[in-house]
């Protein structure tokens, strides 16, 4: 009585001709060749991401930084508007004549432009803000 392994072997060929079976072994060292490539590119890409991630780190840290001056800039501006103001108002009060437009106009025409570049850096910081630094 025949085992299951003879059983196997006697239906398999008993000669097989490697003639007719052409196998591009080549193949295998282009395949090898490629996967080094790639694995080296995604590293390539894998460090330029990596420094990209850091200069937008310190990019913020940097945008951060102008909240600050922003925030000084408008306040010390305001400051200025509402002390012309009362300014005005003590010489009109006592009769001297005194004009402190000037200095409205020209607190007023800062306040304007740090408005201005405030709202650019606003768009830049959300232009930041909606990278995505976790994929």
């Amino acid at each position: 009585m025949k085992n299951n392994i003879e059983k196997v072997y006697g239906k398999l060929p008993k000669k097989v001709n490697l003639k007719n079976h052409k196998v591009d072994l080549s193949l295998i060292g282009d395949i090898e060749e490629l996967n080094t490539k790639v694995e080296e590119q995604a590293k390539e890409l894998d460090n330029e991401v990596a420094r990209m991630i850091n200069v937008i780190a310190d990019l913020m840290l940097e945008v951060g930084s102008l909240d600050i001056l922003y925030n000084n800039l408008a306040n010390d501006a305001n400051d200025l508007i509402i002390k012309s103001e009362q300014l005005q108002d003590a010489l009109d009060e006592i009769g001297v004549g005194g004009n402190t437009t000037d200095a409205n106009i020209n607190a007023t025409m800062v306040i304007n432009y740090v408005e201005q570049v405030y709202q650019e850096y606003l768009n830049v910081t959300d232009a930041i803000n909606k990278i995505d630094l976790r994929s």
